[in-house]
């Protein structure tokens, strides 16, 4: 990405390492947050963008490409289901438990319409229903662990195939 400050033209790369810190940042951030007698929305964001970031440094660790930089913004986006099947698929690992996926698919639901961001339709008509399809936060915490623990095995993907400039 190109950005023009003043005169001078930056450039911003986004590597696998950085995006494997940014999730490792969002997973420490929201273990130490308590929200006060409520139900912790902020939280279940905050793990659930981590594990969508660590997929993707993941991903891009193998193939840190512009295009595919571009197959991940415009095929996956913030698809938590499709970002897990694009990670099965390359390192051919299945990091969660059928009970873990079917957790991520119902949860991905309001994840991907920003349900978490902005308490959208679909959070408020799950409101409506007492919250029925939300999972317990522990399980949603023990997914990220996971994710952010295949980051530190795998050293932040420091040692990374090859990076891009946008």
């Amino acid at each position: 990405m190109n950005i023009i400050y003043g005169k001078a033209e930056i450039r911003i790369v986004i590597t696998p390492f950085a995006l494997a810190k940014i999730s490792e940042d969002l997973y420490i951030i929201a273990g130490k947050y308590t929200p006060e007698d409520h139900i912790p929305f902020i939280n279940y964001f905050l793990y659930l963008v981590s594990i969508e970031r660590g997929f993707k440094a993941a991903i891009l660790s193998k193939n840190c490409t512009k295009e595919n930089k571009n197959y991940i913004k415009k095929n996956i986006g913030h698809d938590l289901e499709k970002v897990y099947l694009e990670f099965k698929k390359i390192f051919d690992l299945d990091l969660f438990t059928q009970e873990e996926e079917t957790i991520l698919k119902n949860i991905n639901k309001l994840y991907k319409e920003k349900g978490f961001e902005y308490f959208s339709t679909v959070m408020f008509d799950q409101m409506l229903q007492g919250f029925k399809d939300l999972p317990k936060l522990e399980e949603i915490y023990e997914m990220s662990k996971k994710v952010n623990q295949f980051i530190i095995n795998n050293n932040y993907f420091r040692n990374s195939i090859r990076t891009a400039i946008l």
